[in-house]
């Protein structure tokens, strides 16, 4: 059993779980005095669960993993194509029956649904030694380091268990390679998504700046007209104008007479547009 989240969390501690200050991935109720390598080589029993891993985020913590003598099992998702080949071929060399470290083991999570936790767990015979830690980084650089991510100090053993026992499957070649392969198809119609994505957008962009520059020659064009000294007596003569035919048509009753009607269709077409 894991130490209780209560009394942590009333601390109110936000740290980063490696210990670099400048890290965003913050721990909530971390202890003061936690420290990630201490505490990895006084567990006797470690259970890692992400949703995708990165060769990276494994290199940040790997070393402490391999200097502990604690039964390790790591336990990974392939879901969207995340979790990089790379890391799994390393886990698969750690795990290899001939390999240095036996204390270690990896699975695949295997499920309909999404699997989509980021959890570690170490136990220790002492109790105090014992922690949980679950929130929204997964084991890649950003998910330690980098990206801004919470999580919590909390217990979750028999979770895991389950997880481990019942939802997964043993790594291999056949299954990594596999993946793999789908996994560079994917990318390389990611990449070709994301060019034509950004062939779009320049289009998108350059319309718009055409659109603006007509724009801007229409006002201008306009500004001009406005401005001139024709526009200006044009203006004039049309404001002539049309007093004249709201006077002769009784705007805006409309009482005219036969005599308005007549002098209204007499007002010549130069006059009310304004031309010379």
């Amino acid at each position: 059993m894991v130490t209780s989240v209560v009394p942590l969390l009333q601390r109110s501690k936000f740290r980063s779980v490696l210990g670099f200050s400048e890290d965003q991935a913050v721990v909530i109720g971390l202890p003061s005095d936690f420290n990630f390598d201490s505490e990895i080589a006084a567990a006797t029993e470690i259970r890692l669960a992400t949703a995708f891993a990165h060769l990276k985020g494994w290199k940040l913590i790997a070393p402490a993993f391999l200097r502990s003598s604690a039964s390790i099992q790591l336990l990974t998702g392939l879901d969207f194509f995340q979790t990089e080949p790379k890391l799994l071929q390393e886990w698969n060399r750690l795990t290899a029956p001939d390999a240095a470290q036996p204390h270690i083991s990896a699975r695949l999570a295997k499920r309909l649904t999404t699997f989509h936790p980021k959890i570690l767990i170490a136990s220790s015979t002492a109790s105090t030694a014992s922690f949980a830690i679950v929130g929204s980084g997964n084991l890649s650089f950003g998910g330690l380091r980098s990206n801004t991510e919470c999580s919590l100090y909390a217990a979750l053993t028999e979770w895991f268990e389950d997880e481990w026992n019942n939802h997964a499957a043993d790594l291999t070649n056949a299954d990594i390679g596999n993946y793999e392969r789908k996994y560079k198809k994917l990318r390389k119609a990611t990449a070709q998504i994301r060019k034509e994505q950004k062939e779009v957008e320049e289009r998108l962009e350059e319309r718009a700046e055409a659109t603006f520059r007509e724009r801007e020659k229409a006002v201008a064009s306009a500004t001009g007209c406005f401005e001139s000294r024709a526009y200006s007596k044009a203006y004039e003569s049309r404001r002539g104008a049309v007093d004249h035919i709201r006077q002769v048509l009784d705007m805006p009753r409309f009482g005219f007479d036969k005599r308005g009607w007549n002098e209204f269709f007499n007002i010549p077409e130069s006059v009310a547009s304004g031309l010379p």
